[in-house]
């Protein structure tokens, strides 16, 4: 009930000042009392405290994935708007890179609209404005992992997907330092 007049941060918040609080006023009580009862009393308020702190963890999880697809305002989700032509509308340096393998192969160029992408992936790191279209970076930060996409406008002044390149790092492959070939310049040509 309280979730939902309130934020459950704060409800989260109330529970533990709540269990500190009683844990406080029973712990007086408890020097008046029988040591078994205080000791069951005890050992559930910590239950207690170690399930709201896990709700909590829950939560912060849950509102990860919200506060990314909240990065994208509600006027740059307005459908009848044609899209800006400012790169820095679709870039957030700090945004977290969460594209895998799949969503990648999934993209339909042509019909992927950038502001689809930015809804489900959020803001790219890097943007560029180019005489072909706009090209959207996004990168884990290592060099190691990102997905290079290309947009160009369409009759209605969106961005739509032209294409892309992906880059991610190869399950089970081992980079060996001190590999030197063998192989001949008519083998490497043919």
């Amino acid at each position: 009930m309280l979730s939902w007049k309130y934020k459950p941060i704060i409800v989260y918040l109330a529970v533990i000042v709540a269990c500190f609080v009683l844990t406080i006023i029973l712990f007086r009580m408890g020097q008046k009392l029988g040591r078994f009862l205080f000791t069951a009393i005890v050992v559930g308020l910590i239950g207690l405290s170690f399930f709201a702190t896990l709700g909590g963890s829950v939560y912060r999880g849950a509102m990860k994935k919200y506060r990314l697809i909240q990065q994208v305002s509600q006027s740059d989700l307005d459908e009848d708007k044609p899209d800006s032509d400012d790169p820095k509308d679709y870039e957030d340096e700090s945004a977290i890179y969460n594209w895998t393998e799949e969503d990648f192969e999934n993209l339909k160029p042509k019909a992927d609209t950038l502001r689809s992408i930015i809804k489900s992936h959020g803001k790219g790191n890097y943007v560029e404005m180019e005489s072909s279209g706009l090209k959207v970076r996004y990168d884990r930060g290592d060099g190691n992992e990102y997905s290079d996409l290309s947009f160009v406008k369409d009759e209605k002044g969106r961005f739509v997907c032209d294409g892309g390149i992906a880059t991610y790092p190869l399950d089970g492959v081992t980079e060996v330092d001190n590999y030197s070939s063998n192989w001949t310049e008519e083998q490497i040509n043919s």
